[in-house]
C-alpha cells in the first residue's frame, strides 16, 4: 500500500529527529484525536507513531507533548505498565507497540485492581500537578491545592462547565446549578482524602489486555486526586466489574458511603469531558445528577 503524505512526513520526522532507521511504516488506525501508524524497525522491533492530523494543532486540542510527558512520568514511578516513549513533540509521539489479545475476564480485573491500588498508593502533599495535562483531547488545568473540594470545583468542574456553556452544550440554568453545587462540595465530598496519583481516564479503550493481565495502560490524564474519582469513572464507563472492586477494596478499602453522593458527583467530570467533545447524549445525565444535589 502506498504511504500517504502524512505517513511520509511522519517517517521523515522520526528518522531526522531520532536517527532511528525505519524498515516499514503504514497506517494503523484513527484514534479519538490522532492518527496511528505502525513503525517497523530494521531490528524487528515494532513501534507505534501517533500524530495529530494536519490542522488540529493550535485549535484548542491538547497537543501530544502532554501525553508523552505523562507516559514518562508514569514510567519513572513504575507502578503501572505503560508504553516506553522514544521521542515526542507537540504533534508526534513514538512509543512501543503493545500487542493486545483476549478479553477482560476475572484475572484481568484482579490484575487491574492490584496495579491501580498500587498507583493510588503514590501520594504527595497537594492535589493537582506541577503542569497542565490532558484528558482525551481536552486540556486539563492543574495547580497545587491543599483543599480537594476547592481543586475539584475550580480546576475540574468550573472550567469544563464554562466551556460547555460557551459552546451551547448546557444552558444558563444548569450552569447556575453547577455553580451552586460547587459552593456546597465540602458538604458532599468532604476534605479528608489524601492526594493520590490517578490514571485519570480509565474508560475501556485505555488499556491493553494480554495473557490475562493488563499489559499496558495508555492515554493517561494524570494528577493527584481523591482516588475515588478514578473509581467513579470506572463505574460510570463499566470499565471493570464486581471482581475489580472487591479486590481493590481488599487492598485499599473503599468507604461504605462512596456510592451515596461522591460517586455521582465525581462522575460529573468525565461526563462534562464527553460533553465538551460534542457527545451531547450526556447532557441529560449531567442535569439529573446536578438536580439531585441542588433541587
Amino acid at each position: 500500500m502506498t504511504l500517504d503524505s502524512e505517513g511520509r512526513k511522519l517517517r521523515e520526522k522520526i528518522e531526522e529527529r531520532t536517527g532511528i532507521q525505519i524498515a516499514d511504516i503504514r497506517f494503523y488506525a484513527a484514534g479519538q484525536n490522532a492518527h496511528l501508524y505502525l513503525v517497523d524497525l530494521d531490528d524487528k522491533r515494532r513501534l507505534i507513531g501517533k500524530i495529530l492530523p494536519q490542522g488540529i494543532e493550535g485549535t484548542g486540542t491538547a497537543d501530544l507533548e502532554i501525553e508523552g510527558w505523562m507516559l514518562e512520568y508514569l514510567k519513572r514511578l513504575g507502578k503501572v505498565n505503560v508504553p516506553k516513549v522514544y521521542w515526542y513533540d507537540k504533534t508526534t509521539i513514538l512509543m512501543d507497540f503493545i500487542i493486545g489479545s483476549g478479553q477482560v475476564d476475572e484475572s484481568v480485573e484482579l490484575d487491574a485492581a492490584e496495579k491501580l491500588a498500587a498507583l493510588h498508593g503514590i501520594h504527595t502533599r497537594f492535589f493537582g500537578l506541577e503542569r497542565d495535562t490532558a484528558i482525551s483531547s481536552v486540556v486539563q488545568p492543574n495547580h497545587f491545592e491543599l483543599s480537594w473540594p476547592v481543586f475539584f470545583r475550580d480546576y475540574r468542574l468550573s472550567p469544563l462547565a464554562t466551556a460547555a456553556l460557551e459552546a451551547g452544550m448546557i444552558d444558563a440554568t444548569l450552569m447556575i446549578k453547577l455553580t451552586r453545587l460547587g459552593e456546597k462540595l465540602d458538604q458532599y465530598i468532604g476534605n479528608t482524602a489524601r492526594p493520590s496519583l490517578i490514571h485519570g481516564d480509565l474508560w475501556p479503550g485505555n488499556f491493553v489486555v494480554s495473557g490475562g493481565k493488563v499489559a499496558a495502560f495508555i492515554d493517561p490524564a494524570i494528577y493527584y486526586a481523591d482516588p475515588e474519582i478514578e473509581l467513579a469513572a470506572i463505574h460510570l464507563y463499566g470499565t471493570f466489574g464486581e471482581t475489580f472492586f472487591r479486590r481493590y477494596n481488599e487492598i485499599r478499602p473503599i468507604a461504605p458511603d462512596f456510592a451515596d453522593a461522591r460517586r455521582d458527583i465525581y462522575s460529573l467530570y468525565p461526563l462534562l469531558v464527553e460533553l465538551c467533545r460534542r457527545q451531547t447524549q450526556h447532557a441529560k445525565r449531567i442535569e439529573d445528577i446536578v438536580n439531585r444535589f441542588t433541587g
